[in-house]
């Protein structure tokens, strides 16, 4: 079965004219916010900004440093979670696939979670 899957996800990504590499969830890294410094106090808040404003990037955005596809209206729109320590900001970012032009962005203070 899981050999079926990757094969449909493989004739997928053919269609769309991508390349990727298939694999399970674990297979590949996604560094979490506290593992970067955040605290587990403002990355739980931050997992709830999705549920206070479902229309912010935050919304779609992974719950992981890394980003996300989602196909919208059949427009592909890449949602990223960003951590930039210097500047103590999370930030989630909604582009959209094809051109990288930036859609929406929403940026967090990664010591007590409040929006800027």
């Amino acid at each position: 079965m899981k050999q079926q899957e990757k094969s449909y996800a493989a004739a997928y990504l053919k269609t769309i004219g991508r390349e990727a590499e298939i694999g399970e969830y674990g297979d590949f890294s996604h560094p979490l916010l506290t593992e970067a410094g955040v605290s587990v106090e403002v990355s739980n808040k931050l997992s709830d900004c999705g549920r206070d404003d479902p229309d912010s990037p935050a919304a779609y955005a992974p719950g992981w440093i890394g980003n996300i596809e989602r196909l919208e209206d059949g427009v592909r729109y890449v949602y990223v979670c960003d951590y930039d320590a210097e500047q103590q900001e999370i930030i989630y970012t909604k582009k959209e696939y094809d051109t990288g032009k930036i859609m929406e962005q929403v940026v967090y203070n990664a010591v007590n979670a409040r929006k800027q």
